[in-house]
C-alpha cells in the first residue's frame, strides 16, 4: 500500500482549483437519455447499463458495505446491499458517534407491467424489513451486482417476474479541486431502465422517506414545492432548521412519464399506500384527517422494446447546527451554503443537483479514469484507495465556525483501519489540498 500512495501524490489529474458556482449547465431535461446501441452488447441479459471501471470493487455478497451518502462534513447516512439506509450521522445525540439503526420507512419500491402481468417489490433482502416494515408487503428483490469506486455505487436488479431490467447509479458530488461541491449535502440517485423484450413496458420507481435519523421524529410537516426542473417534497419539524427533501424531475414535456410526491404517514397509511402503488404504480391523492409525516415520491414511465430511460432521485437535507453533550454547538456546513429559510436551501440544492448532476457524474468519471492511468498497483489496490476516501463520509466531520474542516473525537467506527486512514488522508492532501490545510484531526 505504501508506494501506491506515494503515487497519489504525482497523480496528474486535471486541475482546476476553484471554489465559486461552475458555470453553465448541460442543456436538456435530466430524464432525456439515449445511450449509443453501439455500446450495448447483444446479450441484453447481461448487458451493463452504466460504465463501470474494471477495477470497481464488487460489493455483491458484501451486504454491509456502503458508500457514505452526502459532502465531507455534511452529515452522512448510507445505502447498504440490502436496501436499507442506516449509518446516520446526520444529527448524533451528544454530537459523537454513528447511529447505526434502519429507518424501517425509508425505501426504494418497484412496479413493472406488460400486457395483464403485473409486479410490484420492495428492493431489500428477503425479511430484512422486519415486523417494523410500514408496508408489510412481503415481496423484496435482491441485488444480482453491486460495485463500488468512490464515490459511485452501481447496483442492477433483475427478477423473473421483471421484464425490464433496472441499474442504479448513486453519489455524491465529491468531485477533486471543486469545495464547495465536496461539501455539499446532497444524494444522487440515478436510476436507468431497459426494456430488452419485444413488447412495451410499464415501469414505476417509488423512494419512501421519513424524518428520522435513525430516530423518528414527532410534530413532522410536509410540504410541497415545484420549479421548473424539480418536484420537491419538504419534511420539517416547526420551531427548528432541520429540514429533509427528496425530489424528482418535472416530466411534464417528458413524453410517456409522470411524477407526483405525496404525503402519508407510517403508523397509518404504510399497508395502504403500498397498496396503492402495488396495483397500478402510481398513489392517489387522498385527504387526511392528521398531516402526513412522511413522504413517497414516485417516477412512472414506460419503455417501448429495446429502449433504455434514465430518471434520477435526488435527497438534501438541512441540519445545520452539529450540537454537543456540554451545550457547545459546531455549525455543520461552510460557506458555500448561505443563511436563507432553510426551506429555500434544500429546494435550491435538489434543483441544482437536478440540473448538475450529469455534468458532476462526467467529471468524476474523468478524474477516475486518469487516476487509475497514473496510479501504480493492481486493480484491488486502485479500488482500495479511491474507496478508502469514504472515510471522510463514515468518520466524525464537520466544518466549524471558522471554516475549518475538522475530525472530531469519535466512537472508532469511522477510521476502521489505519491504512484505510492514511489512504483516505493521502488523497485528501492530493485532490483537496485547502481542505488538507485547514483540517484539524
Amino acid at each position: 500500500m505504501r508506494h501506491i500512495v506515494r503515487s497519489i501524490v504525482r497523480c496528474p489529474v486535471r486541475h482546476t482549483e476553484t471554489i465559486s458556482f461552475p458555470s453553465g449547465t448541460r442543456a436538456g431535461n435530466p430524464c432525456e437519455f439515449a445511450e449509443p446501441r453501439g455500446m450495448i452488447p447483444e446479450d441484453n441479459s447481461v448487458a451493463p447499463l452504466f460504465r463501470i471501471p474494471a477495477c470497481a470493487a464488487d460489493w455483491t455478497n458484501r451486504h454491509e458495505e456502503g458508500i457514505p451518502a452526502g459532502g465531507f462534513g455534511s452529515g452522512t447516512f448510507t445505502l447498504d446491499g440490502s436496501g436499507a439506509f442506516r449509518r446516520w450521522r446526520i444529527a448524533p445525540p451528544g454530537g459523537v458517534g454513528e447511529q447505526d439503526a434502519v429507518v424501517p420507512g425509508n425505501r426504494f419500491h418497484v412496479f413493472q407491467q406488460q400486457g395483464n402481468r403485473t409486479s410490484a417489490a420492495t428492493l431489500g433482502m428477503d425479511g430484512d424489513s422486519g415486523p417494523e416494515s410500514p408496508f408489510n408487503n412481503g415481496a423484496q428483490v435482491v441485488p444480482v451486482r453491486r460495485q463500488a469506486l468512490f464515490p459511485f455505487t452501481w447496483t442492477r436488479y433483475e427478477h423473473p417476474d421483471w421484464p425490464a431490467i433496472l441499474e442504479s447509479c448513486s453519489f455524491s458530488p465529491t468531485i477533486p479541486y471543486r469545495y464547495r461541491e465536496t461539501s455539499l449535502p446532497l444524494w444522487i440517485h440515478t436510476w436507468r431502465a431497459h426494456n430488452p423484450t419485444s413488447e412495451p413496458v410499464t415501469v414505476a420507481l417509488m423512494l419512501t422517506w421519513e424524518f428520522a435519523h435513525p430516530t423518528t421524529e414527532s410534530g413532522v410537516e410536509f410540504d410541497l414545492h415545484h420549479d421548473r426542473k424539480c418536484i420537491s417534497g419538504i419534511l420539517r419539524v416547526p420551531g427548528r432548521d432541520d429540514r429533509f427533501c427528496v425530489a424528482v424531475p418535472d416530466v411534464g414535456s417528458v413524453p410517456r412519464a409522470e411524477e407526483q410526491i405525496e404525503g402519508w404517514r407510517r403508523d397509518v397509511d404504510g399497508k395502504s399506500l403500498w397498496s396503492d402503488f402495488a396495483a397500478d404504480g402510481m398513489l392517489r391523492p387522498t385527504v387526511r384527517t392528521q398531516p402526513p409525516a412522511a413522504l413517497a415520491a414516485v417516477i412512472h414511465f414506460s419503455l417501448a422494446p429495446g429502449e433504455i430511460r434514465e430518471f434520477p432521485f435526488v435527497v438534501a437535507w438541512h441540519f445545520p447546527v452539529y450540537h454537543f453533550a456540554d451545550g457547545r454547538e459546531v455549525r455543520r456546513y461552510p460557506p458555500f451554503i448561505d443563511k436563507r429559510v432553510p426551506d429555500n436551501i434544500v429546494v435550491d440544492l435538489a434543483s441544482e443537483a437536478m440540473a448538475r448532476y450529469r455534468d458532476w457524474k462526467e467529471m468524476l468519471q474523468e478524474w477516475q479514469a486518469a487516476f487509475i492511468q497514473q496510479t501504480l498497483g493492481g486493480m484491488e489496490d486502485i479500488s482500495a484507495l479511491l474507496n478508502a476516501l469514504g472515510y471522510f463520509g463514515s468518520a466524525n466531520t464537520v466544518w466549524t465556525e471558522d471554516n475549518r474542516f475538522t475530525v472530531l473525537p469519535d466512537d472508532g467506527k469511522g477510521l476502521q483501519s489505519s491504512a484505510r486512514r492514511k489512504a483516505a488522508f493521502a488523497c485528501l492532501a492530493r485532490f483537496w489540498s485547502d481542505l488538507s490545510k485547514r483540517l484539524i484531526v
